[in-house]
């Protein structure tokens, strides 16, 4: 006659423990995911209204290593894809100061930020080098 092997009692708080890592790890990836968003926007001069061409505009988040980039067209829109996420947005012009601000983007959200940039000023003692 067989003899039942002996099993050992599986706590409770074992089993609790695992569940939790099991949620936690299941969880992490999942909120991170789904399809991408867009930032999209113009840039415009503070003094004449007048599209910045050309102007950088860096979408970048500050907890992860991820960078995105993109320039304004010759009407100053812009179009940037990148993942859901809070993002601090730079946008900057050799004429212009660097203008920051900070957004979120949810996923397949569009979001709208229109920048006006501020003229550098001039040397008043003039830029001639002799």
């Amino acid at each position: 006659m067989d003899v039942p092997a002996a099993r050992a009692p599986v706590s409770v708080p074992f089993v609790l423990l695992a569940v939790f890592v099991l949620l936690l790890v299941s969880a992490g990836p999942a909120s991170a995911s789904g399809p991408d968003g867009r930032v999209r926007g113009f840039v415009t001069d503070s003094v004449s209204g007048s599209p910045v061409a050309g102007a950088f505009v860096r979408i970048e988040a500050s907890d992860f290593p991820w960078a995105f980039g993109g320039s304004s067209d010759g009407s100053g829109y812009f179009q940037i894809a990148v993942p859901p996420h809070r993002y601090t947005m730079s946008v900057s012009e050799s004429a212009h100061l660097l203008s920051t601000t900070a957004i979120a983007v949810g996923s397949a959200q569009t979001v709208w930020s229109n920048v006006t940039l501020s003229r550098r000023r001039a040397d008043p003692r003039g830029s001639r080098v002799t």
